[in-house]
């Protein structure tokens, strides 16, 4: 696939991403922050192989935006094409990744919308800065193999939401102890893995009642809930409301 575009800034996370390369750029993957840095007719370029699958939430910034309008509002400001570019291939922002899936699963509109969105792209901009200010750009230091094996690892949790996902079995798939494990994942992620699979699967439970009508028990079953009411419970932790109300309130 190739387009030329005009300038702006696109920032992602796939949620699940499979047989798809970019031609500049960190590696995509499942959990990870990816941008890209569009310049003024200049040409993307992604391969997709047989097969692919691409799942991701984006937003697309303009230059009128993060150049004019931020330069008017506050004066001279950092770089914000090189801040974001310090992000791209990042796991350790959760934050970042919650307001990007925040955005997509939003279905307001009018002013609300107007407003909302405002307030994505803000944010946005203001986790990017923050990190850029830290020093290092607040990136953990991790070898080429540790991150490697975790890139597998949150690739092996989003094919795998429906089956065992216990610190015990991660650490058997990649080979290493679990106190290893663990160490890497919570330095790459910023979430212990227990935690980081949680969010995956209510953010998937998420996405199954808002897009299809299966019904709340086969959900928990898809996101790894044998039990019906621990799905419930597990869900109500999470969104402070039962499955049943979510669907409700979407419909």
């Amino acid at each position: 696939m190739r387009y030329r575009c005009t300038e702006h800034l696109c920032l992602g996370c796939y949620d699940e991403v499979s047989g798809v390369a970019q031609r500049r750029g960190a590696p995509l993957a499942p959990g990870a922050i990816t941008v890209y840095l569009g310049g003024e007719n200049e040409e993307y370029e992604a391969r997709f192989s047989e097969g692919s699958v691409a799942v991701a939430s984006s937003i697309t910034i303009s230059p009128d935006y993060y150049r004019d309008y931020l330069q008017s509002r506050f004066g001279e400001i950092e770089d914000v094409r090189k801040a974001f570019a310090g992000v791209d291939g990042r796991r350790d922002l959760p934050g970042l990744v919650d307001l990007l899936r925040k955005a997509r699963s939003y279905q307001g509109g009018g002013i609300a919308a107007d407003l909302f969105y405002e307030g994505v792209i803000s944010e946005s901009i203001a986790l990017v800065m923050e990190c850029a200010a830290q020093p290092n750009g607040g990136r953990p230091r991790m070898t080429d193999e540790d991150l490697a094996a975790v890139d597998w690892a949150c690739a092996y949790i989003a094919r795998n939401l429906g089956g065992d996902l216990s610190c015990t079995r991660l650490a058997s798939e990649l080979y290493m102890g679990q106190t290893k494990m663990k160490r890497l994942f919570k330095k790459a992620t910023g979430l212990p893995p227990a935690s980081y699979v949680a969010r995956e699967r209510m953010r998937e439970a998420e996405r199954l009642l808002t897009e299809t009508a299966l019904p709340i028990a086969e959900v928990g079953r898809e996101v790894g809930y044998s039990k019906a009411g621990a799905f419930t419970e597990a869900f109500h932790r999470h969104k402070g409301c039962s499955p049943h109300r979510f669907r409700q309130d979407r419909l």
